[in-house]
């Protein structure tokens, strides 16, 4: 892992709005399909601007996480996530579609296994899908290190016991894990916030859900075997860490998956649904676009 190769974002996104892909050019489009956006640790929905601006060229309906920065604990971040997921599914009619970066693919993966019946497609960028913490780069691993520390004494970050149960036993050396040396060698013994997050972040993805798993040999935070599970079909671009939403192989990546995934969907028909959101479904009645026309 290179960390200096972070330093390529700019080139990547110039790269980007170069490209064909950014133009939808020879792309598929969407039927206003919903799509929710995901951000990664310590970012917020910002980073995923310019994706969703071209999902909407796209033809597809984008959704924010509603995340300002992403360094909450797991459940908490999972709560937020299905409501809102729940709620525009049910307009809808039909299943929604995920893209999550970094951890925010890690939460969009738990999200697909708890509710499938929300989700059609999952799309991971950069994600440490079945990784450990010795997967990381040294410097995430201190800055994860002390952002668990602060949440020991802040509620609602990410803290010590958040951790408890993760594969490789992470953040080995923050002050309540020397109090306690029990909690990370038998997390069955203690209860926490996110005992069910990682048996859930370990099981595959549930039949009727495709699952693309993008990934870069040249990442220079996360080593690239753990960005991949075999429920996944890997998918592998040149890029880095920071910059795989701003990649063009990355969006050519998303935006097949999308479209294979709406165009299964759509042999489904939409639920039903209140009289009301049926009619935020069809759009304006003829006589009120009339009315409308008149009154402009």
């Amino acid at each position: 892992m290179n960390i200096l190769g972070e330093l390529r974002i700019p080139l990547e996104l110039g790269s980007l709005v170069r490209s064909d892909i950014w133009r939808g050019v020879g792309s598929a489009r969407g039927g206003q399909q919903i799509v929710l956006t995901i951000p990664g640790l310590l970012v917020g929905d910002e980073t995923l601007r310019p994706m969703r601006g071209w999902l909407a060229r796209m033809g597809y309906h984008p959704l924010p996480a509603g995340i300002r920065s992403n360094v909450q604990c797991s459940e908490r971040i999972l709560e937020s996530l299905e409501a809102k997921l729940e709620r525009a599914v049910e307009v809808d009619g039909r299943r929604a579609h995920v893209v999550g970066q970094s951890r925010g693919g890690m939460l969009a993966h738990v999200l697909t296994v708890r509710r499938p019946d929300l989700v059609a497609s999952v799309t991971t960028l950069g994600s440490p899908l079945q990784g450990t913490i010795q997967d990381f780069h040294p410097l995430l691993r201190r800055n994860l290190t002390w952002l668990s520390r602060l949440g020991d004494v802040r509620s609602g970050l990410i803290a010590t016991s958040c951790w408890v149960g993760a594969p490789g036993h992470p953040v080995p050396d923050t002050h309540e894990a020397h109090e306690h040396p029990d909690m990370l060698d038998h997390p069955e013994r203690v209860h926490t916030c996110c005992e069910n997050f990682w048996p859930d972040l370990a099981k595959p993805v549930p039949s009727g859900v495709r699952a693309v798993a993008v990934f870069s040999r040249t990442d220079g935070l996360l080593r690239a075997g753990s960005c991949v599970a075999p429920s996944y079909t890997p998918v592998e671009v040149k890029a880095s860490h920071l910059g795989m939403a701003t990649s063009s192989a990355t969006y050519l990546a998303v935006a097949e998956n999308l479209a294979a995934s709406a165009k299964a969907e759509a042999r489904t028909p939409r639920r039903p649904a209140p009289k009301l959101i049926e009619r935020r479904r069809r759009g304006p009645s003829p006589r009120h676009s009339r009315t409308l026309d008149r009154r402009g």
